[in-house]
């Protein structure tokens, strides 16, 4: 999976490519959470390119939500495919993310 970071100011925009599965759940988990540790308040991810997300993708995103509203912040989720938001409506989860 590949995936890129731009940080300015307290905002930061993740944009994903490829599927989010378990592997690559992983290592965002590992790359994301020490930049929401520091003064980001406020994080869009662009899934314009993920075709496919599992259980483990879920788990991540859930994970960053929580972490950004533990410090008062908000996790936006932008251009989401059909696929992906058809496994959010499934999950409920499309109710709990911003989507835009």
């Amino acid at each position: 999976m590949g995936y890129s970071i731009k940080v300015e100011e307290n905002t930061m925009w993740l944009t994903l490519s490829n599927n989010i599965t378990l592997q690559e759940a992983r290592n965002l988990s590992e790359s994301i959470p020490p930049y929401i540790n520091q003064n980001i308040n406020e994080l869009h991810i662009d899934m314009s390119q993920v075709d496919f997300i599992d259980s483990g993708g879920l788990g991540i995103l859930v994970k960053l939500f929580k972490q950004i509203k533990e410090k008062g912040g908000k996790m936006v989720v932008t251009n989401v495919r059909d696929t992906v938001r058809q496994v959010l409506k499934v999950t409920k989860l499309i109710d709990v993310f911003e989507i835009r």
